[in-house]
């Protein structure tokens, strides 16, 4: 484990998360949880996420959760090359990443200048991608592409 890596236990039934972060050693301690299923995560800067699920703890019991990160990038992306049929006005996109799902709205305009621009969950992306984590949840996205040709006229 590393040190400053953040470790997560979230109650199944009654989804309350408990928050911890390793110490210098790598080393986490998570006291007083309640009896009942768990889910711990880890994360931490420069390391693909630990999910482990299925974790049953019992009154008067400890449990230890030996947790190895792997090296590789928090997300991905998906990147966004504006090119469709000039004849289509919309089309739409369903992605599954992992165990996350991402609603997407492809839209062709006719505005004045060519370009991509990306919003996820109504928050304006920097760059031509759609950032992707894997977090259980559903995501919408918006891709407006405005072609070459349309900003020449």
């Amino acid at each position: 484990m590393v040190p400053g890596a953040e470790v997560v236990a979230r109650g199944v039934a009654t989804g309350q998360v408990t928050s911890v972060q390793t110490n210098q050693s790598g080393v986490y301690s998570i006291s007083f949880l309640n009896p009942g299923q768990y889910e711990v995560s880890c994360e931490h800067p420069g390391f693909k996420k630990f999910v482990r699920a299925g974790i049953v703890l019992e009154t008067g019991t400890t449990s230890t959760i030996d947790i190895v990160l792997d090296l590789g990038q928090l997300s991905d992306v998906v990147n966004v090359s504006p090119c469709f049929p000039p004849d289509w006005d919309t089309f739409n996109v369903h992605y599954r990443y992992r165990e996350t799902v991402y609603h997407i709205a492809v839209t062709q305009t006719r505005a004045v200048s060519a370009g991509t621009a990306i919003t996820v969950d109504g928050i304006e992306q920097d760059d031509k991608g759609i950032p992707l984590v894997d977090d259980r949840q559903e995501h919408w996205v918006d891709v407006r592409i405005v072609p070459q040709a349309a900003s020449s006229m």
